[in-house]
């Protein structure tokens, strides 16, 4: 039985990039099943780019536990650069 190639930080972050991109904000927990990403590791990759700036993370006013995610300005922006990168290694056939 063959195992499924391990993604890496990048491909996530990507990953969390374009689902985020798709929507005006989140709850951590749908984050997580939209990437397959554990609740814990999804969470110290998000807590990492919010402090990059490319991520807000709000406690939800009604459930004290529920975390919401929006995407910020930057992070659209590095998205946008990370997909023009993408292409470019495509074309070039290396991606």
């Amino acid at each position: 039985m063959s195992r499924a190639k391990k993604r890496s930080r990048l491909q996530i972050v990507i990953e969390v990039l374009e689902a985020l991109s798709q929507y005006d904000k989140l709850h951590a927990t749908e984050l997580s099943l939209m990437v397959k990403l554990s609740y814990d590791r999804l969470k110290s990759i998000l807590e990492d780019l919010s402090e990059r700036g490319l991520l807000i993370l709000e406690r939800s006013k009604n459930e004290h536990k529920s975390l919401i995610i929006k995407l910020t300005p930057d992070g659209d922006r590095l998205l946008e650069e990370l997909r023009r990168l993408k292409k470019l290694l495509e074309d070039y056939g290396l991606a």
